[in-house]
């Protein structure tokens, strides 16, 4: 009884904490656009030549099927998966400022081709033990409120995802400038 009484209290503190800090909304905004750039990167990894059916079981009068194949980087399948480990990816930012204009960041200390990030030296890392857990904690929210946003968004290639789904889509940079961040 004494353990389940401890484990209250911790799981208590830990979303206490947790949710104290989910009202930084330049934070939110910041994983908000790393979440589409980690959406965007791992759609690039696809064979764009992979295609998935389309279709229903039901036979039409005339004994045909209606079914299409759709390329799969995009498909809605594909957008399923990757949504369940997504956030997984943010173990892999640090919280920086950039030297020259003292912005805030996420910055992903290892790019998605397993070399370092180029724009390392050009900002200062800020110390922050709680801050995967916090990045990754907004995440699953932004992912969880806003599914059916990243399925509209990210089924078409876009020229600025970032954009079209924290600003227009989701309002969760709101009237925070893209530059500005």
């Amino acid at each position: 009884m004494e353990m389940y009484v401890i484990i209250c209290v911790i799981l208590t503190t830990a979303v206490v904490v947790l949710s104290s800090k989910a009202n930084d909304p330049e934070l939110n905004c910041l994983v908000c656009q790393r979440l589409a750039d980690e959406i965007e990167a791992e759609i690039e990894k696809v064979d764009p030549h992979k295609k998935v059916d389309l279709g229903t079981f039901r036979i039409n009068p005339d004994g045909t099927q209606k079914s299409s194949k759709v390329p799969y980087a995009r498909s809605v399948m594909h957008l399923g998966e990757l949504l369940e480990t997504i956030c997984d990816n943010f173990k892999d930012y640090a919280k920086a400022t950039y030297k020259d204009n003292g912005r805030r960041t996420l910055l992903r200390l290892i790019g998605h081709d397993g070399n370092m990030n180029p724009d390392f030296s050009k900002v200062d890392i800020t110390p922050d033990s709680e801050l995967n857990t916090r990045l990754k904690f907004y995440c699953e929210n932004i992912v969880e409120d806003h599914e059916d946003e990243i399925y509209s968004v990210f089924k078409i290639q876009r020229t600025d995802p970032s954009e079209n789904f924290c600003v227009e889509e989701t309002s969760i940079c709101g009237a925070v400038a893209k530059e500005e961040l």
